[in-house]
């Protein structure tokens, strides 16, 4: 009615523009002891949406009515258009206003009524004439004639003209209360022609509304009065605050000459009964809808049993969409403001309801429902709750109360269709394809269900079944975990709650599980003691109900992205999850397990295996995971042979789980660089004492437990220098020489990293590594990694055989010439390194997109360098073997077609140009870098210097290769091995050995390594090159070139 205008006033010659607002009053503050949660829960559902009310005459979504037609010539007055008459002096205003009132009024024909009042529709559409007209005396003439007249044509026409004044004025005087409206209008509703209970279903609809937000306003401003005097001091003009208070007493007087006698609500709300005529129950529910808005007495007045289970009726079974979401939206508003209401629908009708609104078609049911669901989730009956977290599928609708179903409307589910008592389905469904306020009350929905019973947090986070499309509820982490990228604000918040809530939950959930198991452990030993032990407890049904039921939910939760983000990252909750595993453990050592042990003990390992998958948010709550949970998993390390329990296949993967999981942990952990004193000292007292002693189980237990002992092991070593001692006094070390070898099935790039830790540290004698075969073994891995390009065990396997050639030139030289056993020893062990030569000078040639980072060339550089100083002669023959094979094949002319030698292929590859082919940066602005043989790679104290150390040993300023300026680029790296094995070659090439033949292929090495020379903007690169072509030279005396 009026109220959807602008507003009304105080009086009829300027009206209030502030007197009425369409939009109801913000909800008041809930007290202050509710929860903060269910506050917040509350507080979003209320979107703006739910709020909006439209107006109830000439609304399309309800019926669309024909524009008005009248024929001017019949009418016995000149036609003025509505700007025309408000424009005309008082007087002549006042003329025509006579001549239209004696047109309707004398006993004219019914027809010239009809036509009189059809014209009279065009000037009621504007508010400016609505405020005069319906404040003058045709109102009071339109109410004595609809008493009078029971023509059905007539009447239609004065209810049309009496609803478009109602909904386009902004005032109302009191005067026409005392003129039987509403009481003409209540016995319209009577009336036998639907056309006539239509309009005035809608007319009475409008003036309901009106004088509602008038009285509802009334009472506001009372209240704000009686607040403003308690809480104001005395001002010293009190004019305004006197206007105010007779401006405020005015309206209030206003409303109060509004008497709605109890008979006219009655009538209304008989109009929604079934059968009624769909239109008029429209108007009649749009009305409700609109008032309950408000809250209030009013309110209080529709939100009866009676109309509750009326519009339930037409949420279900209504043909019209539009009718059905009006209904639906009734029931929300009415939940909204009436706790009663809410109630009464849960119990009542139960989840059935909520089902059948969660797959209407229409969003307005939806959204609706979604309200009602997330208001009532507290309310649902111990019968309902069951039933729906059963989820089984049932003939027909309604979960725990009244059977819902449509069964005359296709679009929307039957009577008789299979449905099912749960709401996540079709909750995972809106989720997945609604809008964004959809999807987010959904959120809220999901996170009321959560607050009634933790139960819920089993359905929602559980695993999809097989089979299950998208929009089952299994589905919904995975739906849930793709609105996190989701932009939208309210979503986001809604998002933000459910977060919190199963943040809530989960500590819960943990202290009732690790009191139900302590406490039937107790009770278990005391019927044990009594000698009562006839029960073993692995039925895996034992548990079905109690707290364990809900251990479940915590891996579920975790392995959630979106729910269980920043619970794994707490260290209450890591320390909480610590002593659920631990007691877990101690129980499968106890004789006779507890009633639900096997249950438990799976659901733990559940646990075990979601936190394996979460491992770096564990490290995150560093002080949990050093004190709590990683004791812990060293403890479920350990095989206890003597217990039947320990020794079956859930406890392997116990085992594997844990190890897994340790890994996961502990390395990141100790390879961060801010790590506390405290927490670095503890982790390496677990390792050494604890977890190192127990990997020679592990390294003889069931696949895959060896893989990742290995991995803990190479770890391990690389982090702390001192764990390489203990891994000797164990006796380990033979073993993983024995595994680095093709054939065996321990050769993985974990125990190739852990053979480099140990070749590099003194811990390991040399003699030891000679005893272990250490340079036969990698020279095999090596070539195979190479030539295989099996890129992870390259790094690793330059690593070894670079250390290895330094600590034999460590030993050589404390030999000092004298020819000891341990020299012969260490010229017997780098021996078979040999036939690596071109394989170090092939790797010290790569570039950025052949290797990541610079350690590859630069390992392999050293290594050729400390090769060919140890081995010279050797080395030279090996290097240039292939480019004599060649020059044998091809008759010394240099012609042969076999391709390349790997010399000439590395040459190749070296330099500017070769990177700028490779696409990669040339090296240019690198500057002078010294050679690989520059840099300490070895000495006393710490060890030979990994592989580690020098990746970043040619950049000052860090960064990836290839970035930054030259002069603190990782590219310095390549450079420096670059140099180093053009070096090599021009010392090999000066080797006594080195045949001299003056030879078209050997002129052409020169000659390359000469444009090389020529070209290169790298002064190290060039330098190094003329010395290579210089020597290559000197192997072919006489041949003329231009030189460099």
């Amino acid at each position: 009615g009026a109220p959807f205008s602008a507003a009304r006033g105080a009086d009829a010659a300027s009206p209030s523009p502030n007197s009425k607002q369409r939009s109801p009053p913000a909800r008041p503050e809930k007290d202050a002891v509710e929860h903060e949660l269910d506050h917040r829960i509350s507080v979003l559902l209320d979107h703006p949406s739910d709020s909006q009310v439209k107006p109830i005459v000439l609304n399309r979504r309800i019926e669309i009515t024909p524009p008005p037609v009248w024929d001017e010539n019949a009418l016995p007055f000149a036609a003025l258009t509505a700007t025309q008459m408000l424009a005309a002096t008082q007087t002549d205003l006042e003329l025509f206003l006579t001549k239209v009132y004696r047109s309707v009024a004398h006993s004219s024909p019914i027809n010239e009524k009809v036509n009189t009042l059809s014209y009279f529709e065009t000037l009621c559409c504007d508010t400016a004439s609505a405020n005069v007209l319906i404040n003058s005396s045709l109102m009071t003439l339109f109410v004595r004639m609809l008493r009078a007249s029971k023509a059905p044509a007539l009447r239609v026409r004065l209810t049309s003209v009496m609803g478009l004044l109602l909904r386009h004025a902004t005032y109302i005087t009191p005067e026409l209360a005392s003129s039987g409206i509403v009481s003409v209008l209540t016995e319209c509703l009577r009336d036998k022609n639907d056309k006539v209970r239509r309009r005035a279903a809608a007319t009475l609809g409008e003036l309901l509304f009106y004088i509602a937000t008038q009285q509802h306003e009334a009472a506001c401003a009372a209240a704000n009065r009686g607040a403003k005097k308690k809480t104001s001091a005395p001002a010293k003009n009190t004019k305004d605050f006197d206007d105010a208070t007779r401006a405020a007493v005015a309206a209030a007087a206003a409303a109060d000459a509004w008497r709605i006698p109890a008979s006219t609500v009655g009538t209304l709300l008989r109009t929604l009964r079934a059968g009624e005529d769909e239109i008029a129950q429209h108007y009649a529910v749009k009305t409700v809808e609109n008032i309950v808005s408000h809250g209030g007495e009013w309110s209080a007045k529709f939100c009866g049993d009676d109309t509750t289970h009326a519009v339930v009726g037409i949420v279900t079974s209504a043909q019209s969409e539009q009718l059905r979401g009006t209904a639906a939206s009734t029931l929300s508003r009415a939940s909204r403001v009436s706790p009663e209401t809410t109630k009464l629908l849960m119990e009542k009708f139960g989840t059935g309801l909520i089902v059948t609104g969660l797959k209407d078609p229409s969003p307005k049911v939806q959204q609706a429902m979604l309200n009602v669901l997330a208001r009532g989730a507290g309310f649902l009956g111990s019968r309902a709750l069951k039933n729906a977290l059963d989820d089984e599928p049932v003939a027909g609708g309604g979960g725990g109360g009244v059977g819902v179903g449509r069964a005359t409307n296709r679009s929307t589910p039957s009577k008789t269709a299979t449905t099912t008592h749960s709401p996540l389905p079709a909750l995972a469904q809106l989720l997945e394809r609604g809008s964004a306020v959809l999807r987010a009350k959904a959120l809220l929905a999901l996170a009321a269900l959560v607050r009634r019973d933790k139960r819920w947090l089993l359905r929602v986070c559980a695993e999809p079944e097989s089979g299950s499309g998208s929009g089952s509820a299994g589905s919904l982490p995975t739906v849930i975990d793709r609105l996190v990228k989701d932009k939208d604000s309210y979503l986001q918040s809604a998002l933000k709650v459910l977060q919190d809530v199963i943040h809530e939950c989960v500590p819960a959930i943990h202290k009732e599980t690790l009191q139900e198991v302590r406490r039937r452990r107790a009770l278990r030993n005391a019927n044990a003691a009594a000698g009562a032990s006839r029960e073993t407890g692995t039925g895996v049904g034992d548990a079905a109900d109690g707290a364990l039921h809900l251990f479940p939910a915590t891996s579920r939760v975790m392995a959630c992205v979106s729910l269980g983000g920043d619970v794994l990252t707490d260290e209450c909750t890591v320390t909480d999850l610590a002593d659920l595993l631990e007691i877990a453990l101690e129980a499968s050592h106890d004789p006779f397990p507890f009633a639900g042990f096997a249950k438990f003990r799976r659901d733990a390992l559940a646990l075990l295996e979601t936190l394996s998958r979460r491992a770096s948010c564990v490290a995150a709550a560093s002080n949990a995971a050093t004190n709590h949970l990683l004791p812990v998993l060293a403890k479920m390390l350990v095989k206890h042979d003597g217990n039947a329990l320990a020794l079956d296949s859930d406890a392997a993967d116990g085992r594997f789980l844990a190890l897994k999981l340790t890994c996961d942990v502990l390395l990141p952990m100790l390879l961060q660089r801010d790590l506390a004193h405290d927490t670095r000292g503890a982790l390496l007292q677990l390792l050494r004492q604890t977890l190192l002693p127990a990997t020679p189980a592990l390294l003889g237990d069931e696949d895959p437990i060896p893989l990742y002992a290995l991995k803990l092991l190479g770890g391990a070593l690389e982090c702390d220098s001192e764990s390489c001692a203990v891994v000797c006094q164990l006796g380990l070390a033979p073993k993983f020489f024995t595994f680095l070898s093709l054939e065996h099935t321990n050769n993985n790039v974990h125990n190739v990293r852990l053979c480099l830790a140990l070749t590099t540290s003194r811990a390991v004698s040399f003699q030891s590594l000679c005893e272990f075969g250490c340079g036969e073994k990698v020279s095999a891995v090596l070539t195979y990694a190479h030539e295989n390009q099996v890129e992870p065990f390259l790094e690793p396997a330059l690593g070894i055989a670079r250390a290895l050639l330094q600590r034999a030139a460590e030993v050589l030289e404390r030999d000092n010439g004298a020819g000891g056993a341990l020299a012969q020893s260490a010229f017997a062990a780098v021996a078979p390194l040999l036939t690596c030569a071109n394989t170090f000078l092939l790797c010290a040639a790569l570039g950025r997109h052949e290797c990541v980072g610079p350690n590859v060339p630069v390992l392999a550089a050293e290594a050729l360098r400390l090769l060919c100083s140890l081995l010279p002669h050797e080395t030279s023959a090996r290097l240039f073997s292939d480019e004599e094979e060649l020059l044998r094949e091809d008759g010394g002319e240099g012609t042969s077609d076999k391709g390349s030698s790997a010399l000439a292929r590395a040459v190749a590859a070296i330099g500017t140009d070769a990177a700028l082919s490779r696409n990669e940066p040339g090296f240019g602005d690198c500057g002078a870098v010294q050679a690989t043989g520059g840099f300490a790679l070895g000495g006393g104290g710490g060890g030979v210097q990994n592989e580690t150390t020098l990746a970043f040993a040619w950049s000052s300023g860090g960064g990836g290769a290839g970035s930054g300026n030259g002069a603190v680029s990782p590219r310095r790296g390549f450079v420096s091995a670059q140099r180093t094995a053009l070096e090599v070659i021009a010392a090999c090439a000066r080797s006594e050995k080195t045949a001299r033949r003056e030879t078209e292929r050997f002129a052409e090495l020169e000659q390359t390594l000469r444009r090389l020379a020529q070209r290169e903007p790298n002064v190290s690169i060039a330098h190094a090159a003329v010395a290579a072509a210089d020597g290559i030279k000197g192997t072919a005396p006489g041949y003329r070139s231009g030189g460099y």
